[in-house]
Order: C-alpha cells, then sequence, then structure tokens
C-alpha cells in the first residue's frame, strides 16, 4: 500500500502514524505529489492548518511556498492493478485522475474514496459537474458519504448544487467500479 504525501511536515507525520501502529512494510510512504503530469509544483504551506495544496485559499496565512515533484499514478505503479484509491487533494483531484487513467481502467473491481469540493475544484481550474462526470466516464457509481447519517446516499446534482451555494461545503464520496 502507497500513502503520497508531498509536504514534508506532514509526511513526518504519516511515517510516524506507520510506525506508532506497526505498519511498517504495510504501508510505504512516498514523498510526492500525484497528478497529471511529471514535474514539479509548487505547494502552498498554511501557518493553521495541514490542508497544504496546489492552489492557494483566498485569506488564509501561507507561511512557504515549496516546490514537490509529482508523479502520475500510472507511471508509479507501472501497469499494477488496485483495489482501493483514497483521493483527497484540496482540489488538484481531477488533474491526479487523469494521471491515472490507465490504472483505473485496468482495475476492476475498484473502491474510490474522492472528495468533493466545488470550491477547491473550482480554485483548481475544474468545474465540479465535469470533475464528477469524469469520476462516472470511468465506470465508477457515485454514492455520498452521510456522515451524520452514518450511511450512503446516492449522488445527485442536486446535491452538488447545494455544496456549490456554500464555499466550504464538501462531501466525501464512496465510488464503486464493479468488476467487467
Amino acid at each position: 500500500m502507497f500513502a503520497f504525501e508531498p509536504v514534508p511536515r506532514n509526511l513526518d507525520v504519516l511515517r510516524r502514524n506507520i510506525s506508532a501502529r506497526s505498519l511498517d512494510g504495510v504501508v510505504q510512504p512516498v514523498d510526492k505529489a500525484v497528478s497529471n503530469e511529471p514535474g514539479t509544483i509548487e505547494m502552498v504551506i498554511y501557518r493553521d492548518s495541514d490542508s497544504h495544496g496546489m492552489h492557494a485559499v483566498p485569506g488564509a496565512v501561507i507561511e512557504a511556498r515549496v516546490s514537490v515533484e509529482c508523479v502520475t499514478l500510472d507511471s508509479f505503479l507501472n501497469g499494477a492493478k488496485v483495489d482501493v484509491i483514497k483521493l483527497d487533494i484540496e482540489g488538484h483531484d481531477e488533474r491526479a485522475l487523469r494521471g491515472m487513467s490507465r490504472t483505473i481502467s485496468g482495475s476492476t473491481p475498484l473502491v474510490l474514496f474522492a472528495e468533493l469540493a466545488p470550491a477547491y475544484l473550482r480554485r483548481a481550474g475544474t468545474d465540479p459537474r465535469e470533475y464528477v462526470e469524469l469520476i462516472r466516464n470511468f465506470g465508477f457509481t457515485i454514492h455520498l458519504i452521510d456522515e451524520r447519517a452514518r450511511q450512503l446516499r446516492p449522488f445527485t446534482l442536486d446535491e452538488l448544487a447545494r455544496l456549490e451555494q456554500n464555499s466550504s461545503a464538501y462531501m466525501n464520496m464512496y465510488c464503486v467500479k464493479p468488476p467487467r
């Protein structure tokens, strides 16, 4: 299992958690960002948050900007099949999905846990409806995780419209791609 974390401070916390839970050899931390193309990208490091990202949040106090290496999941995994992907990249999610298209296409069944944060997606230059459509085009059925009710519910465009009305609103999605 791989856990990608490009921010040094967060990577240190990840490594300590892996060790504290005796998961060395089970979870392999990777100090890179996942994107749609290899290279480097600038990460914004916030003073009062651990939710650092590639796209600055208006009004947030920026502590630093660091360059990090990016990889595509397709090139990193080199054709390996996966069962589960957890994706929460503060708006950069659509680009990461595009960089794992072969991995997704070659992996069934597959579960994708992904954040749906319209304001973050828009800040990254992604239309939230196009992001949802991309996930559907990969063959996933999308459900929303209702944290309060502790249950799944079907995703609807009405739910997306509701989320878009609040700049801090988000939901987590449970997306399933069945076996062929």
